[in-house]
């Protein structure tokens, strides 16, 4: 009697030696196909109502696995996605370089995502996305992101700063009052946010919270890479920097944004990862190397170990990390080479 694990055992190692092999590709599938259907007989009886049927989501449809095949291998004229495959052997996973931020005009998203997100088990954010939203975890965030003390913005900024922060609000219809009780890394969020809002983006729309969504419908299993702790953390290392440092650039960037986020986003849907490097990395670590160092460089050094022991589990994962990420010097994919694993980009 034929299996449709051993089936579909085989038909990843002719994926992960010759994605060009179609025939027998197809030929395995639909075999593949058949077997599940013998092993899952209309005569068994179903379980009862309302119990959890145990590893379904182990095994995604194969219907839905031929599909993304079918992307696969008729992607060669199209152009790159943001996503990577990355392998050592038999074993393999995807990872995806995400936008936090997006408008309902930027779906569909890049056909890598789609592939990724069909042929995994498992999805690995950078956090924990619902927890995020949490009021409790909303209670961590708040000492670091507002002053709980007599501080003010006012009062810590240089009356230069503070001047150009205030011309900037009035510009925009805002009393000063509103953010003045911010902490340096609060209103860093707060402009960019509130620009990119502007914009007619949400994080709603997001790569993750999207992903996150679909996750669950497919009741695919989901992980994270860092705590809510260490995520509060990266804000209180960013007020210990030069305060006025802080909301001088930021005041430049939001600026700037409408400008560039276009650029930023076409080098983000082709993968183009020299381009992202000189739009969204090069300035900080010229300018400001310690910002630089704690939000990207140890973080993505943090993550390695993590990556790496998913790469040895069977499951196949889909890790979704923001783009800066995997660009420049110090990125995850880089060290991953580096460290011998072969690195695909995805049409």
């Amino acid at each position: 009697m034929c299996h449709a694990d051993d089936i579909l055992v085989i038909t990843s190692s002719i994926l992960q030696y010759d994605t060009n092999n179609f025939d027998l590709v197809l030929a395995f599938l639909i075999l593949s196909d058949c077997c599940y259907s013998q092993s899952n007989n209309p005569t068994t009886e179903p379980p009862s109502k309302g119990k959890k049927q145990s590893n379904m989501r182990k095994r995604p449809h194969f219907l839905l696995i031929f599909s993304a095949l079918i992307c696969l291998l008729v992607s060669t004229a199209q152009a790159k996605s943001p996503v990577w495959k990355v392998s050592k052997g038999e074993q393999f996973l995807f990872i995806g370089g995400t936008i936090h931020m997006l408008s309902k005009k930027d779906y569909p998203l890049p056909k890598g995502f789609e592939l990724a997100f069909q042929l995994s088990e498992d999805l690995v954010f950078e956090t924990d996305i619902d927890g995020v939203n949490s009021v409790s975890t909303q209670m961590k965030f708040l000492p670091v992101l507002m002053y709980q003390d007599e501080r003010t913005l006012e009062s810590t900024l240089k009356k230069s700063t503070y001047t150009q922060l205030t011309n900037y609000l009035k510009a925009r219809n805002l009393p000063i009052s509103m953010f003045n009780k911010f902490t340096p890394a609060g209103l860093n969020t707060s402009l960019v946010v509130m620009e990119l809002q502007n914009m007619g983006i949400s994080s709603e729309g997001g790569v993750e919270s999207h992903f996150n969504q679909r996750a669950k419908a497919a009741q695919k299993d989901v992980a994270w890479l860092e705590s809510i702790e260490q995520q509060v953390a990266l804000f209180d290392r960013m007020n210990a920097l030069d305060a006025d440092m802080v909301v001088t650039q930021t005041l430049r960037d939001v600026a700037k944004l409408e400008q560039e986020w276009p650029r930023l986003l076409a080098a983000w849907r082709t993968g183009n990862l020299a381009e992202i490097m000189q739009l969204g990395l090069a300035e900080m670590l010229n300018e400001t190397p310690e910002l630089y160092q704690f939000m990207l460089a140890e973080r993505n050094q943090n993550w390695l170990p993590k990556i790496k022991q998913q790469l040895a589990t069977p499951e196949i994962e889909f890790v979704l990390v923001g783009a800066l990420h995997l660009a420049g010097q110090d990125s995850v994919l880089k060290m991953l080479i580096e460290e011998g694993y072969q690195v695909k980009q995805l049409d």
